[in-house]
């Protein structure tokens, strides 16, 4: 049964969504503060997905959000918002939120983000074995899937290395799962460590774990992620920005992968397989005496290297594909006109898949509904294509980039608001608010 976290301020909120989930099968914990949800994150057991109001007293859902990710990223976080402006709905998605829901929310559109943002959800069904969850088309890419099945026969530690964004934990997953499948019996865990988002201080017991009173604070026994990852695949990710203790640490246990919980007498011997990431150059690192030598060539028996999207452009089409099924919120999948997918390919992608799947989500937000044109898709703010849309002053780059959404609408309707929210799929009022803002308002122009 999966568990669902849900924080809100608001009780009859808490119970309503409680009471939606049980009905579905789902396990609801409810926290009416973002602190009481942060404080037990790090003591228990992780929610598969978190439901968390934006707008809480103390600590707000944008906090909990970067909070929760620094813990761990891989827990997928959904807003829920009263106040449904695309610019505070793209805010929270740009700081790591998987989805929004704004209230009032229908209840098949709750269990629709829920399907889509659950573990699992990031694959792509049409595809098996080690392609499950790579979209591409490159030769590059093909390459990296023939050395990802051969990987998966020998459970030897394996090095990803590769730009930011090009999706390195992507890989990992595939090749975890590839290894999983010539495995007889239970499948075993994927688990990341966000190595940058740990004190040197906690690592010891992030990765380890510990017993009850070896510590101050740790009132309880606490399995590491070693322990989690029992017959699985550990992910060490950002293993470039670990210290130099902790390299040490480290090392310590791939000699002969025994370890010992903090404030445990007996040593325990780990059954997993280490895959480490980064973007760094680990070579450089060892130059400057900030990388160990020896830890290198224990992690890196493999090394396998993902190019970056503006290398492999035939996978950029491909991808943009697979993010409007995935984030569409009609039952109808949307597509790209031709100038929207020029205008994708055309693009240098300095952040990569991780940008380009933000691209879309918020092309998805902008025009929910229909076939999205060019001027829904919109770069960050500061890029060239960023200033090169600067003629309007006073907006920013995503309110430029949906004033001439809604013009491009307009003109295809000769000004008729009804259909014009029917293409968007925005009710009237909604609609008009808009045109009133970015003075779009009178039919005779159009």
């Amino acid at each position: 049964m999966k568990t669902i976290w849900v924080i809100d301020d608001e009780e009859n909120m808490r119970i309503v969504l409680a009471m939606l989930l049980e009905q579905q099968g789902y396990h609801p914990v409810l926290f009416p503060s973002g602190d009481q949800a942060l404080n037990a994150l790090k003591r228990s057991r992780r929610p598969d997905c978190l439901l968390s109001d934006l707008r809480m007293p103390g600590m707000d859902g944008l906090e909990l959000l970067s909070r929760v990710k620094a813990v761990d990223k891989t827990i997928p976080f959904v807003v829920l918002t009263g106040f449904g402006t695309i610019e505070l709905a793209v805010q929270a998605i740009k700081s790591g939120a998987e989805d929004f829901l704004t209230k009032p929310f229908e209840k098949d559109e709750v269990l629709r983000i829920l399907e889509r943002v659950l573990p699992r959800s990031g694959e792509d069904p049409t595809r098996t074995g080690a392609e499950q969850s790579l979209i591409f088309e490159s030769g590059a890419l093909e390459n990296l899937v023939g050395l990802i099945e051969k990987l998966a026969l020998s459970p030897v530690p394996v090095l990803i290395t590769g730009e930011s964004g090009t999706g390195k934990e992507g890989i990992a997953r595939a090749l975890h799962r590839e290894t999983q499948r010539h495995r007889s019996g239970q499948e075993g865990p994927f688990v990341a460590l966000n190595c940058a988002a740990i004190p040197l201080t906690l690592f010891e017991s992030e990765l380890f774990g510990h017993r009850k009173g070896a510590f101050t604070g740790a009132l309880e026994d606490a399995p590491g992620k070693i322990a989690q990852a029992q017959d699985g695949t550990l992910l060490l990710d950002e293993i470039g920005d670990l210290p130099l203790d902790a390299q040490t640490k480290l090392l310590r246990f791939l000699e002969d992968y025994r370890y010992r919980p903090l404030g445990a007498g007996q040593e325990r011997t780990a059954r997993v397989r280490i895959i480490c990431a980064t973007n760094r150059d680990l070579h450089a690192m060892i130059a400057e005496g900030t990388f160990r030598q020896d830890l290198y060539y224990r992690i890196s028996t493999f090394v396998l290297t993902i190019p970056p999207l503006r290398e492999r452009r035939e996978d950029i089409l491909p991808i943009a594909g697979y993010f409007l099924r995935r984030f569409s919120r009609s039952t109808e999948i949307q597509n790209l006109t031709d100038e929207a997918r020029a205008k994708l390919l055309a693009w240098a992608w300095p952040g990569n898949v991780r940008e380009l799947r933000s691209v879309i989500q918020r092309a998805v937000i902008l025009v929910p509904q229909g076939v999205i044109p060019a001027t829904a898709i919109v770069f960050d703010p500061g890029t060239a294509a960023g200033e090169e849309n600067s003629k309007e002053e006073g907006l920013s780059a995503l309110e430029r980039a949906e004033k001439q959404t809604l013009e491009q609408f307009l003109r295809s309707t000769r000004g008729n608001v009804s259909k014009t929210a029917e293409l968007i799929g925005v009710s009237r009022s909604t609609l008009r608010y808009r045109l009133e803002k970015y003075g779009l308002t009178g039919r005779e122009r159009w």
